[in-house]
């Protein structure tokens, strides 16, 4: 069942209720409405749904484009535009407020579902990427911080020695900073890999792939590079947490490591039970697509000559790698 709560600002309350009868049937719930963008706001900021469903040509001195600017910047509530007009200026107008989708009147069940899932899946990638984002500052400064402090420091020491300690110090003071950085960046990744395990499985293969493809090969480098040998530890540290991390995201499923990313993607839904039209539409490509790659993905997994559907093979594969991780 659906979750998410709504709230709706419309002028025509048939309207009104229309929607609030078909997201009461999509399991949504309506945490109130409003008929104009004044009296909106403040109720609003009181409900803090998930999702508002605002008209553009709402009465009164706001219109419905000024309502979403301000939720959006404001609250950061994801906006979805309801209209019966077309009009190119208005729409122009809107793309600037950046909504996560339009519902023309008169709406369809369909139309309101597709729109309605779309915008919250998409708020809840933004909310992670907020968090994650966060996180990474709060990491930043505090390595900015201890960088200043350190320096602060070896500077009154080298100002204490003639010329070529002065230069073995700045090369110590670099090594030591080197150091500390690493030793921060490996904090920094055990908590990403703790929290790892709540991210959707598209984040999961992206943040695999980047490690894979552009962290490890810079590592590799470094390690060949003498001036950093004092620093062997800390790399073998970093490449160990790395891998470790790489290896949580694949899940150790070995079909995982088989399939590209888009295959992976697919074949994810798959597990879930979606049929071949359903991924199509949430991918965005062909459905004939969809059936090329189902096809490749069974041929990888060796299974062109049996019986069992791909959906129950990729959870079974899924269940016992679970049961291997947790000693079941």
């Amino acid at each position: 069942m659906p979750e998410g709560r709504i709230f709706i600002v419309e002028d025509e309350i048939v309207i009104v209720r229309g929607l609030e009868e078909a997201l009461g049937k999509l399991g949504y719930t309506v945490c109130g409405f409003a008929f104009a963008g004044e009296e909106a706001l403040p109720v609003i900021e009181r409900a803090g749904p998930d999702l508002v469903l605002v008209d553009i040509f709402l009465r009164g001195r706001m219109d419905g484009i000024e309502l979403a600017r301000v939720l959006i910047t404001r609250f950061q509530i994801p906006i979805i535009y309801i209209t019966a007009y077309s009009n190119r200026e208005v729409l122009e107008r809107a793309k600037l407020t950046d909504p996560f989708g339009y519902i023309v009147k008169p709406f369809r069940e369909r139309q309101l579902k597709v729109s309605i899932e779309l915008a919250l899946e998409r708020a809840n990638r933004e909310k992670r990427r907020r968090a994650v984002m966060a996180e990474y500052l709060s990491v930043n400064e505090e390595l900015e911080r201890n960088i200043k402090d350190h320096a602060e420091d070896l500077w009154a020491l080298l100002e204490k020695h003639q010329q070529m300690e002065r230069e073995v110090a700045y090369y110590q003071r670099m090594t030591d900073d080197l150091r500390h950085e690493l030793a921060n960046l490996n904090s920094a990744l055990r908590i990403l890999t703790q929290h790892m395990e709540k991210t959707r499985d598209d984040v999961e293969l992206e943040m695999s792939a980047t490690i894979r493809v552009k962290i490890l090969p810079i590592l590799r480098q470094l390690e060949t590079d003498p001036c950093l040998e004092k620093c062997r530890t800390e790399l073998d540290m970093l490449k160990l947490h790395l891998q470790q991390l790489t290896s949580g995201l694949g899940r150790d499923d070995f079909w995982h490591s088989a399939l590209s990313t888009t295959e992976l993607r697919i074949a994810s839904l798959i597990r879930k039970g979606c049929t071949s039209e359903e991924i199509a539409e949430r991918l965005h490509v062909a459905v004939d697509t969809v059936k090329t790659h189902r096809k490749r993905i069974r041929r990888k997994l060796n299974l062109q000559q049996s019986s069992v559907s791909l959906s129950t093979f990729l959870r079974d594969q899924t269940e016992v790698a679970v049961a291997g991780r947790h000693g079941f």
